[in-house]
């Protein structure tokens, strides 16, 4: 089906649920790019690319807030934010890295305590 689409498909084709979708429609990050005559909204390809993204971010951790600036600076091709709102993803990108790294050594430091019969 060509687009534009409606909630359900352009959820589908992001890779997320109805939920997520409009929970991003609330939180103002996306927009759809018409309404029926119904009031059903429907997106299209730009959309739905912008939804794989946030997706993909929420899925990898990241805040919806954290996220925001990204989004709307790619929603109006402004490149002096888009450069600004990168750096501040891969700031969080790098602190939540980090934060599994930590997360990783403590996790096999108790294993590795626990299958040693040393558990507290």
């Amino acid at each position: 089906m060509p687009a534009p689409y409606a909630i359900a498909e352009a959820a589908e084709r992001a890779g997320i649920t109805v939920h997520q979708l409009r929970t991003y429609l609330s939180a103002r990050l996306v927009k759809p790019c018409a309404t029926t005559t119904g009031g059903y909204f429907l997106f299209d390809e730009t959309c739905v690319s912008h939804l794989r993204l946030i997706g993909a971010a929420t899925g990898a951790g990241l805040r919806i807030r954290e996220i925001a600036d990204l989004v709307r600076a790619l929603g109006v091709n402004d490149r002096q934010a888009l450069r600004a709102a990168r750096s501040a993803v891969a700031a969080a990108i790098d602190s939540r890295q980090t934060a599994i790294t930590q997360l990783q050594a403590l996790v096999a430091g108790e294993c590795g305590t626990a299958a040693m019969g040393s558990a507290p």
